[in-house]
């Protein structure tokens, strides 16, 4: 059985769920902003913001985004590896992956 303060899945599979983030994440904030008729980049210019002014030119502001979502995966794989239960962990993680695209999009950054 598995302790509390430790991930209920093996860091090969904790390695996985993250680097699937990191190329995925971005992928709810851009379908959102194609389906409303918003620009797709404000997302990942909003992320990489957060690292360089915002005046920083495309290429700094992507690669700014790139290393925030890369920090921010780990943090999500983590916590989902401590909280998610072993059985049906798919559904679990779709529905967990559901609420943090919503926590974004609705909470953080509308």
């Amino acid at each position: 059985m598995p302790r509390a303060d430790r991930p209920r899945f093996p860091p090969r599979d904790l390695f996985y769920a993250w680097l699937a983030a990191t190329f995925f994440s971005g992928a709810p904030s851009t379908f959102h902003a194609l389906f409303s008729g918003a620009d797709p980049l404000q997302a990942p210019w909003a992320a990489g913001a957060m690292l360089v002014p915002i005046d920083s030119g495309p290429l700094m502001l992507f690669a700014a985004a790139a290393l925030v979502h890369s920090f921010v995966s780990p943090f999500w794989a983590l916590v989902f590896g401590l909280m998610l239960p072993r059985r049906h962990v798919t559904s679990w993680a779709i529905a967990g992956s559901a609420a943090v695209a919503l926590l974004d999009l609705r909470v953080i950054a509308p």
